[in-house]
């Protein structure tokens, strides 16, 4: 309850800041609300509130990729993956435009998931390694447990079951040393079922 009323106070502003044109606070108010909404619901709320961001006009490269990565990560959640895989590659060319680190690592890891789902493993090979080397050029712990998240449901989707399980042992790691417990706990999920698949 707490998660989603700090969500909604985030809303608020974000929408506030829309409205004044303030595309920065926008965007930080639409990142924080999505890294929240996530977790907590409703995803949909997340996806309106980014395509509102996008519909500013002047709005900076790096303000509009993360516009496209809550966009794309909620309708992703929303099972409307055409529209979700549009906005990660468009998401993607402006965090590339401005060089930033950290968007390439939220994007890259949002459309190295979206290629395991599709069956394509050499494309989100690629995306979850190049996600995971930009999140540690961005010193940004968080962004790197997602990247070996992924990079271990890449592995469980391959078959490779004890590779699975260290990546997940690594992101967990990753997670105490950030010290999210939200994070830990959905990595002990995914943990779990790879040690169910090994049989211990």
């Amino acid at each position: 309850a707490g998660a989603y009323a700090d969500a909604k106070n985030l809303i608020t502003a974000g929408r506030r800041a829309i409205a004044a044109r303030a595309g920065s606070d926008a965007s930080d108010c639409v990142r924080a609300a999505w890294e929240l909404l996530r977790f907590v619901g409703p995803f949909r709320m997340g996806a309106e509130l980014a395509e509102e961001l996008l519909l500013m006009s002047g709005l900076r490269p790096d303000a509009r990729a993360l516009g496209h990565w809550a966009a794309g990560s909620a309708l992703e959640l929303l099972g409307e993956v055409d529209a979700a895989r549009t906005h990660m590659l468009s998401g993607l060319e402006y965090a590339l435009l401005v060089s930033n680190s950290a968007l390439e690592a939220r994007l890259l890891t949002a459309l190295g998931a979206r290629q395991v789902m599709d069956g394509d493993f050499t494309g989100a090979s690629k995306s979850l390694a190049e996600a995971s080397a930009c999140a540690v050029r961005a010193g940004d712990l968080r962004l790197r447990v997602f990247a070996e998240i992924n990079l271990g449901k890449l592995m469980d989707h391959r078959g490779y079951l004890v590779e699975a399980r260290a990546r997940y042992e690594q992101a967990l790691a990753l997670s105490r040393r950030a010290n999210d417990e939200r994070l830990g706990g959905g990595i002990m999920g995914n943990f779990g079922a790879g040690l169910y698949h090994l049989g211990h």
